[in-house]
């Protein structure tokens, strides 16, 4: 039950952080659309980048894990 806690939050904190790093100061509607923008080209784009990290990142934590 741990592992998959803090697997679950790798992934999560990974997504959130490339977009708040990625974008304008701030997880605000502005932030999160430069950011996403920012990261895939486009909006659409970087969803799918931003999900595939946050897939990754809690794939390679549960299995650095097991």
């Amino acid at each position: 039950m741990l592992k998959e806690t803090i697997s679950v939050g790798t992934g999560s904190a990974a997504s959130v952080g490339a977009v708040y790093v990625a974008g304008q100061t701030g997880l605000s509607a502005v932030g999160i659309s430069t950011g996403l923008a920012a990261i895939g080209g486009t909006m659409a784009g970087g969803l799918v980048v931003v999900g595939l990290l946050g897939i990754g990142g809690y794939k390679l934590c549960k299995w650095l894990l097991d």
